[in-house]
């Protein structure tokens, strides 16, 4: 048995398909069960099934990058706190 993940072009649901290496099965085609829209076709003699896993409403929402300047405060805390580990212990004030 192969495994493996698809997502519609349409409507961006994922399925999990399971193909079968033992079994033989006819050429076929499948078809999102969300917008209808088809996913695969195969003109060999396989088995194959499909398996909605999560269909586009249960996706969560893409989250736009921060802005650039906000980076910058990340990568000057970074630095700060990467100079302070340099410091020899000898020289820390207790």
């Amino acid at each position: 048995m192969k495994v493996s993940d698809l997502t519609c072009p349409s409507c961006h649901a994922f399925y999990e398909v399971a193909e079968s290496t033992s079994a033989e099965g006819c050429p076929g085609c499948v078809q999102c069960v969300v917008c209808g829209r088809l996913l695969a076709s195969w003109q060999k003699p396989k088995l194959m099934a499909c398996r909605l896993v999560l269909p586009p409403r249960h996706k969560y929402p893409r989250v736009s990058l921060p802005p650039p300047s906000s980076a910058r405060k990340r990568s000057q805390a970074g630095t700060i706190r990467a100079e302070l580990r340099t410091i020899p212990p000898q020289e820390m004030i207790v």
